[in-house]
C-alpha cells in the first residue's frame, strides 16, 4: 500500500527566516490584488475603449512573449518521419492590474500565486501527436 504523509511544523516567528510582518504583508498584498481591486481572471488585460465607428484604431496592445525551450530528444524514427522531443513552453506578459507599490507592502517585489488565480493566455501547440499506450 502506497501511503502519503505530510509533516507540518509549528515555526516560531523568532526563529523564522522571514521578518515578523512579512507573512501579514503577503496576505495583505494578495487580498488587495485579488479581492480589493476585484480582479477577474476571465478578463484579459487589454485596456482602452475603442471609439464607435473608429477606423484604423491603434489602441493598446497586449504583448505576450513565448519561449520554447528544447529539453531532450526522446526518439527519431526516420522511416515514419516521427520526431519525439520534450519541450518547455514559458510565457511572459504584463498585467498592470497586478502591479503594486512595493514600499506599501513590506518591500515585497514578487509573490507566487497559482496560475488558476490569474488570466493566462490561451496556448495551442499545433502539429503534434499524442502518444497512447497502444501506439508504443
Amino acid at each position: 500500500m502506497n501511503e502519503s504523509v505530510t509533516q507540518f511544523s509549528n515555526v516560531n516567528n523568532e526563529n523564522a527566516d522571514e521578518p515578523p510582518g512579512y507573512q501579514n504583508a503577503v496576505n495583505n498584498l494578495y487580498n488587495q490584488l485579488f479581492t480589493g481591486r476585484g480582479y477577474n481572471r476571465y478578463l484579459s488585460p487589454i485596456y482602452g475603449v475603442k471609439p464607435k465607428n473608429a477606423t484604423g484604431w491603434t489602441g493598446p496592445k497586449l504583448h505576450i512573449h513565448f519561449d520554447l525551450w528544447y529539453i531532450k530528444l526522446i526518439s527519431l524514427d526516420a522511416e515514419s518521419q516521427l520526431l519525439s522531443i520534450c519541450l518547455q513552453l514559458k510565457t511572459f506578459w504584463r498585467d498592470t492590474r497586478l502591479a503594486w507599490n512595493a514600499s506599501d507592502f513590506f518591500d515585497i517585489e514578487h509573490i507566487f500565486v497559482s496560475s488558476d488565480a490569474i488570466w493566462v493566455p490561451d496556448t495551442l501547440i499545433g502539429n503534434s501527436f499524442v502518444f497512447k499506450e497502444n501506439n508504443l
